[in-house]
C-alpha cells in the first residue's frame, strides 16, 4: 500500500484543513517523518491507520478523542486517504463520532461515524462502516494489529514483530509476502513424502518377507551366512544386488543341469529302446511256452476223446433200437399237446374270469371313492374362491406396515437427536448471552474510565501550561480550552487490571 495523499481537518492538532501529498516525495517505499515532541508526526500515522481501520495506531488513543479539542462547533472532523495498491487507486473518508453544533436550534447533537470507499477505477462506491472495514482489509490483505507493526517506526512499537511469537511473525509475513501457495505446497510435499515412505515402507517389508522364504542354493558357507545376514539390513539395494548375483548364478547352474538331463534323457531313450526289445522278447517266450502247454493238454483230451469215441461206438445197435421206441412215443405227441391245450385254456379261463370280477369289484370301489374325492375338493375350492385375492392384500398391509414402522424408527432417531441439539443449543445460547451481557459491561466500564483517565491526564498536563508557552500534546502556544481535572482517581494500575479483565470476558463471549 502506497499513500498518495491524506487530508485531515480538526483531527488532534491539525484544527484547520491540512493536506500532505505524498507523491511529491518521490516513488519510495520508505518515508521519514521528523519533528519535536508533540508536532503531531505519530498523528499523521493515526490518520492512516484510522482512514483504513477506522482506529487509532496506538492502544492509549480512543477514537472520542481524536477530534481536536480547539475545533469550533461548526467545524467537521475527517480523514480524507488515496492511496495505490497493485496499480489500483483508492480513495477513503471517515470522520469519528464526535459532538457537533445542532442545525436546528441552539443545541449539540451527536455526528455518528461514517466511512465511504470510492474506487477511481469506475467501480460504483460503497459506504457503511463494516462493509468500508471489510472491504479495505481485503483489499490491503493485513488487519490493523499487522499494518501498524510493519508500516511504520513509531516510539519503539516496531519492537512488537520482533517480540511476538513464531506463530504470530509467520502468520503476519505469510500474509504481507502472500506465501499462502508455498504454505500449502509444502504441506501437500510433506503429506506426499508420508505417504511414498509409508509405501517404500510396505514394499520393504514385503521384500524381507520374500527374502526369509528363499534359501540360495550355494556350496559355499561364508556366503550363505552373508546372505542370511543380509535379511536384516536396512538397505534393500544390497539385498536386491545378492539376489540379481543369485539369479544369475541360478541360471548358469540351471543351463548346465538342462544340458546333463538332455544327455541322460538320450540315454535313457536308448536304454527304454533296449528294455522294450528285451520284453518283446520276453513276451514271444512266454507265448511258445504257452503254446507248448495248450498242445500238451490238446493232446490228452484228444487221446480221452478217442477212447470215449472206441466205447460209444460199442453202444450203436442198442441205441437203434431205442430211437425205434422214441419214434413211435412222438408219433402221440400232437394229441397229447392238443390235451395239454384245451386243459391249459380251461383253467385260464376260469382264472380269467375269477380276476375280472375282483377287478371290477376294486375299480367300483375306486370310482366311488374317487367321486366322493372330487365332491369334497369342489366344496374346499369354492371356498378358496377368493384366498388369493386376500392374501394379496394381507401381503401389500404387512407390507405397509412394516414401512411405515422403519419410518417411525427413522423419525424417532431424529426426533431424539434434535431433542438432545436443542437442549445443547439453548445452554449454548445461554451461556454466550451471559458472557456478552458480561463483557459489555466490562467494556463499557473500562471505556468510562479509561476516558476519564485520559482526561485526568490531560488536565495535569493542562495545569502546568502557561500562555505563550507551547503544549507538550499539539505543540500550541495558544490554549483556549485547556483541559480540567475530573473526579475521578483511578490510576493506570486499576486501569490495566480492569483492560485485562475486559479482555478475558471479551475471549470468553
Amino acid at each position: 500500500m502506497r499513500p498518495l495523499q491524506l487530508t485531515m481537518q480538526a483531527f488532534g492538532p491539525y484544527i484547520n484543513k491540512t493536506t500532505i501529498d505524498f507523491e511529491s516525495l518521490g516513488i519510495g517505499s520508505v518515508y521519514l517523518i521528523t519533528g519535536d515532541t508533540g508536532s503531531g508526526k505519530t498523528m499523521i500515522f493515526d490518520a492512516i491507520v484510522f482512514a483504513l481501520y477506522g482506529t487509532a495506531s496506538g492502544e492509549g488513543r480512543s477514537n472520542d478523542l481524536l477530534r481536536s479539542r480547539s475545533a469550533g462547533p461548526d467545524e467537521s472532523t475527517f480523514v480524507e486517504l488515496l492511496f495505490e495498491y497493485h496499480g489500483k487507486k483508492y480513495l477513503v473518508r471517515r470522520n469519528p463520532e464526535y459532538m457537533r453544533k445542532s442545525k436546528r436550534g441552539t443545541g449539540e447533537t451527536s455526528e455518528k461515524a461514517s466511512a465511504e470507499l470510492h474506487f477511481l477505477d469506475g467501480r460504483p462506491s460503497i459506504s457503511g462502516l463494516v462493509e468500508v472495514n471489510n472491504q479495505l482489509e481485503s483489499i490491503i490483505g493485513i488487519n490493523k494489529d499487522q499494518f501498524t507493526q510493519i508500516a511504520m517506526i513509531a516510539q519503539g512499537d516496531f519492537l512488537k514483530i520482533l517480540r511476538a511469537d513464531t506463530k504470530e511473525r509467520i502468520e503476519t509475513f505469510s500474509r504481507i509476502f502472500n506465501t499462502k501457495n508455498y504454505r500449502i505446497l509444502q504441506e501437500k510435499i510433506k503429506s506426499d513424502c508420508s505417504v511414498y515412505d509409508g509405501e517404500v515402507k510396505k514394499l520393504r517389508d514385503k521384500i524381507i518377507q520374500n527374502c526369509e522364504s528363499i534359501t540360495p542354493a550355494v556350496d559355499d558357507e561364508s556366503k550363505l551366512d552373508y546372505w542370511l545376514s543380509l535379511k536384516n539390513v536396512d538397505d534393500i539395494s544390497e539385498i536386491i544386488e545378492l539376489i540379481d548375483v543369485a539369479i544369475a548364478e541360478n541360471k548358469e547352474e540351471l543351463k548346465i543341469n538342462e544340458e546333463q538331463n538332455l544327455l541322460k534323457d538320450k540315454s535313457l531313450q536308448s536304454l527304454n529302446e533296449e528294455i522294450g526289445r528285451l520284453e518283446n522278447l520276453l513276451a514271444l517266450k512266454k507265448d511258445l511256452e504257452n503254446k507248448k502247454k495248450d498242445y500238451a493238454n490238446n493232446l490228452e483230451a484228444y487221446n480221452l476223446l478217442q477212447k470215449s469215441y472206441d466205447a460209444k461206438k460199442l453202444l450203436v445197435p442198442e441205441n437203434d433200437k431205442k430211437k425205434l421206441q422214441i419214434e413211435k412215443l412222438q408219433s402221440f405227441y400232437p394229441q397229447y399237446d392238443e390235451l395239454e391245450q384245451n386243459n391249459a385254456e380251461h383253467a385260464k379261463n376260469s382264472k380269467n374270469l375269477n380276476d375280472v370280477i375282483k377287478a371290477l369289484s376294486i375299480q367300483k370301489s375306486n370310482v366311488e371313492k374317487l367321486e366322493n374325492e372330487i365332491k369334497s375338493f369342489n366344496d374346499e375350492l369354492l371356498q378358496l374362491k377368493d384366498v388369493d385375492v386376500d392374501l394379496v392384500k394381507i401381503e401389500h398391509s404387512i407390507d405397509q406396515i412394516n414401512k411405515t414402522n422403519e419410518e417411525y424408527i427413522d423419525l424417532n432417531k431424529e426426533y431424539q437427536s434434535y431433542r438432545l441439539i436443542k437442549i445443547e443449543l439453548a445452554k449454548a445460547q445461554a451461556d454466550a448471552e451471559k458472557a456478552i451481557l458480561a463483557s459489555n459491561v466490562k467494556s463499557e466500564e473500562y471505556n468510562k474510565k479509561n476516558t476519564e483517565f485520559l482526561k485526568n491526564q490531560a488536565g495535569i498536563l493542562a495545569k502546568n501550561l502557561k500562555p505563550g508557552k507551547s503544549c507538550p500534546v499539539c505543540g500550541s502556544i495558544n490554549h483556549p480550552k485547556p483541559a480540567t481535572l475530573t473526579d475521578s482517581t483511578i490510576s493506570k494500575e486499576a486501569l490495566e487490571k480492569l483492560k485485562n479483565q475486559s479482555n478475558e470476558f471479551e475471549k470468553k463471549a
